[in-house]
């Protein structure tokens, strides 16, 4: 990889669903060529990176790219998905949507994005998901929508 970088085939250097250690191992491999993002996933439901993965990075100046901001295809990989249309989670998701005039989808999007160094990439397969995705943008969830969240989606791991 570092010799690809020195002569100008890639630019940047990235990794997917490495834990810390595997992090250091990949900077150490490296050398002075920076490893710059791991693209792990991150959602309401999973939040297992903000204990060790998401510190790390930000103390590391690494960009995480978090994938699937709406949760893993219950049906694939058998976890929780996005909280269905009238359960407690869902319910909390739109009375807050209410407040900003955004939509579930919206608000969990916002939430994902509210860190530093933390992008993400919802899926946008036609033009109306990728305005409803752009509609996550330029707003914050107030101190009480945000502990509101936290507590209908509490740290813990993936669900």
């Amino acid at each position: 990889m570092v010799e690809l970088v020195n002569k100008g085939f890639v630019k940047y250097v990235g990794v997917s669903n490495f834990s810390i250690n595997l992090m250091e191992r990949a900077q150490f491999h490296l050398g002075k060529v920076p490893l710059v993002c791991n693209q792990v996933g991150y959602h309401l439901n999973d939040r297992s990176i903000e204990s060790d993965v998401l510190p790390f990075a930000k103390e590391n100046g690494l960009t995480i790219m978090g994938y699937s901001p709406f949760g893993y295809a219950p049906g694939v990989f058998g976890m929780k998905g996005f909280p269905r249309v009238g359960s407690q989670e869902r319910n909390v998701l739109d009375s807050i949507g209410v407040k900003y005039s955004k939509t579930a989808h919206q608000v969990a999007l916002n939430w994902v994005l509210r860190q530093e160094g933390l992008v993400s990439i919802p899926k946008a397969s036609n033009k109306e998901h990728i305005i409803d995705n752009l509609n996550a943008l330029n707003w914050e969830l107030e101190k009480e929508d945000l502990e509101q969240i936290e507590f209908n989606f509490p740290f813990g791991g993936i669900s």
